[in-house]
């Protein structure tokens, strides 16, 4: 992931050295400040040398931003959400959500939170509470399959691979809720998809998002790497149908007069009136 960051974010400010023309970097990965603030040596020289004479930043969120601005404090760096596009995730044909069906969408790598989640659903499954959970994703799936089955938990647990498109729709539309328990986030468009299609949303609050949802009014908020906690507030949401019908509208509202595609493309136009003026 790193070294593919150095191919994709550093060769277009040379242009700028070069040639004198105007640079605007877009920073993505998260991991970006982490890893120009670790790099060490002549590496660490090249990227700050070329990072100096960008002449501005567009990030993700408010947090990326403070990062960046600590490090170069005479640039100017901007504020852009992911986007995410609600008229195309409504669906034609209705779908009923099922009262105790869980859904994972995402890698399946460590940081994700996901073996902290299939302890989650074994906690609760020793409970007696009856719940499903259906992972969907990709990465290190031979891995997460052999946890489930070493918890024997093969009947409430499903690991799949990735989908998109119509069976993605269906998918988000369906499900009780999407839970998310990592360990660290960007903006994440699954959280925004959940948004924008009202499916509740459990996940921690990391990274990015801590400026999109808040505990009890968009989404519930577990505590990092704690299955118990999780456990509980996913426990929660199952039992309170009021409760996931009010975090849903409130995020689908937000989704739209924060993240819909109208209007950060509106954003994204004031962003860069203001670079070429």
């Amino acid at each position: 992931m790193l070294k593919q960051q150095r191919l994709y974010f550093f060769p277009l400010p040379q242009t700028h050295v070069s040639f004198r023309k105007k640079v605007t970097l877009h920073i993505h990965p998260t991991h970006f400040y982490e890893f120009i603030t670790e790099v060490v040596g002549l590496k660490r020289w090249y990227i700050f040398f070329l990072l100096r004479h960008t002449n501005n930043f567009v990030v993700l969120t408010e947090e990326m931003k403070k990062n960046i601005q600590s490090l170069f404090p005479d640039k100017k760096v901007y504020v852009l959400p992911n986007p995410v596009n609600i008229e195309r995730l409504a669906i034609s044909k209705k779908c009923e959500r099922a009262e105790n069906r869980l859904l994972y969408l995402g890698w399946y790598i460590k940081e994700k939170g996901i073996y902290d989640l299939v302890d989650a659903v074994e906690i609760m499954a020793r409970k007696g509470t009856k719940v499903y959970l259906e992972f969907y994703g990709t990465k290190e799936i031979v891995a997460l399959k052999d946890y489930v089955r070493k918890k024997n938990l093969t009947s409430e647990i499903e690991v799949n691979g990735w989908i998109r498109g119509q069976k993605k729709l269906e998918v988000l539309h369906k499900s009780t809720m999407l839970i998310l328990p990592s360990h660290s986030e960007g903006l994440p468009n699954v959280i925004l998809e959940a948004m924008a299609t009202k499916t509740p949303i459990v996940a921690t609050h990391v990274g990015g998002l801590k400026e999109v949802l808040n505990d009890g009014d968009n989404a519930l908020i577990a505590k990092v790497r704690n299955p118990e906690d999780l456990s509980n507030k996913i426990l929660r949401c199952l039992e309170d149908k009021q409760l996931r019908q009010k975090i849903a509208a409130k995020a689908f509202l937000d989704a739209k007069t924060k993240y819909d595609v109208p209007v950060v493309k509106t954003k994204f136009e004031k962003i860069m009136d203001e670079v070429l003026s």
